[in-house]
């Protein structure tokens, strides 16, 4: 958890989400479930997990496109959780994103300098101040001035993908979410965007929540991670701790299945996946409150299947598990 939390610029009470006409029944399983974190000011975290764990949900409850069925999204200690329209705009205007799919994300019938000058509208400068402001944007990500006149299909993946975090810093904020920036670009492109945000991170201390599945990316990036498992918080503490000496059997599969150049370790940890895939093809019975990753753990007994473990503090992090590894 942030050290910050009193004064945190970001946080996560035991929020839950769920999909669906039934959800206001309480009919549904929840999309994520009770999940706590905080981002301080200066701070990067990374949200991990694999695809449908939740990710993306909980940046969508942030900005408000998904809608909470329990708990609280704070900003600066303020309750933006039910907030609407006009009522919400103010409050979060120190709060920006940016998203998966560069290209999407842009309007290709604006140019880039109409796309950034759009969202500095509610600061209420002057046009030209704007336009100063969205150069001044373009030069901090390795752009120029003269690129404001360009439209998106002009550019290269990793160029949008610049632009797309030159729009969400031209407005000064306090936090930026980062929806997998890098997923959709190819390696090269990648590691030049990595290496903008660590600068940005260093040089301009901002506050970046950073939602990603790559763990040498996350590792290298945030200094929190929070790992989920079908919208449940698995483990939680420093990114050096849980990424390269990890304790819930989940994050250890995480950790097994990013490759590496030793021939030997790559060996054990497909000795380990295919233990996990044995699991699965005869998985334990779970009842509705046991542990979600029951049914693939190595290590799980009868008491996993029956009761959801709490996390606790273990080995200087937060897990959830009744049999950490």
């Amino acid at each position: 958890m942030s050290e910050a939390t009193q004064t945190a610029a970001l946080s996560i009470r035991n929020l839950s989400v769920s999909y669906g006409a039934r959800r206001l029944m309480g009919k549904t399983r929840p999309a994520v479930q009770n999940i706590t974190f905080d981002v301080g000011h200066g701070e990067t975290v990374g949200l991990v997990g694999e695809s449908g764990s939740g990710k993306s949900t909980i940046v969508k409850a942030i900005l408000g496109l998904a809608r909470a069925s329990e708990g609280n999204v704070l900003l600066n200690g303020t309750d933006i959780t039910h907030a609407a329209g006009r009522d919400r705009r103010p409050i979060v205007s120190q709060l920006r994103a940016v998203f998966q799919d560069p290209f999407a994300s842009l309007s290709p019938f604006q140019t880039i300098g109409d796309t950034i000058v759009e969202a500095l509208r509610d600061s209420k400068a002057g046009h030209a101040a704007m336009w100063e402001r969205a150069g001044d944007a373009m030069e901090s990500v390795g752009l120029t001035r003269a690129d404001l006149r360009r439209y998106p299909h002009q550019f290269s993946g990793g160029q949008r993908q610049r632009i797309g975090i030159a729009r969400a810093l031209a407005s000064t904020p306090q936090i930026v979410l980062m929806d997998e920036p890098v997923s959709a670009l190819d390696l090269s492109a990648q590691a030049h965007v990595i290496n903008l945000i660590a600068d940005l991170r260093d040089t301009q201390r901002y506050a970046f929540l950073f939602v990603g599945h790559d763990l040498g990316v996350v590792r290298f990036l945030c200094q929190q991670v929070v790992v989920l498992y079908r919208g449940m918080v698995m483990e939680v503490g420093k990114a050096e701790l849980v990424t390269t000496r990890p304790r819930n059997p989940y994050t250890v599969a995480l950790v097994n299945a990013a490759p590496i150049p030793d021939p030997l370790e790559q060996a054990r940890r497909r000795t380990a996946r295919l233990s996990i895939a044995a699991r699965e093809k005869s998985p334990l019975p779970i009842a509705g409150n046991g542990c979600p990753f029951a049914a693939r753990c190595p290590n799980a007994t009868p008491l996993c299947t029956q009761t959801r473990p709490a996390l606790r503090e273990v080995d200087g992090r937060q897990v959830a598990c009744h049999h950490p590894a």
